[in-house]
């Protein structure tokens, strides 16, 4: 299994490979600074699909690379944060900046078949 966590300036980006050589990428912010975007680096590493795919928030800084990413590889699974739905969110981002291509594709775009709610259990024992 590898495990890397990409310099993407303000924002997150990472990817675990299994030892089956699936891919999970953890968000694809993008860094502007040294030219990294995720779905570069995973096409020139020989990767032909995601499985996972999981968004943590929509800033841009979590998604500025997403619409690459959707176009260059077939996604199994797209799990994101739906604790705030598209119009409520629409409505917070216009009163503190715009919403971008990067951040609308990450609400409206994805095909909603492959779309999954994230949902975090913590449990603690005694």
């Amino acid at each position: 299994m590898e495990i890397s966590i990409f310099d993407v300036s303000h924002g997150f980006c990472a990817y675990l490979i299994a030892d089956n050589r699936n891919v999970m990428l953890f968000d694809c912010g993008h860094n502007e600074r040294t030219g990294f975007c995720p779905s570069s680096y995973l096409l020139s590493n020989g990767c032909t699909g995601i499985e996972h795919l999981i968004i943590q928030n929509f800033d841009q800084d979590h998604v500025s690379d997403l619409p690459n990413v959707l176009e260059r590889f077939p996604i199994t699974l797209f799990f994101r944060n739906q604790s705030i739905a598209p119009d409520q969110l629409q409505m917070l981002k216009e009163n503190t900046g715009p919403i971008t291509t990067a951040m609308a594709t990450a609400i409206y775009n994805v095909p909603h078949k492959l779309d999954r709610e994230i949902r975090c259990e913590i449990s603690f024992r005694k």
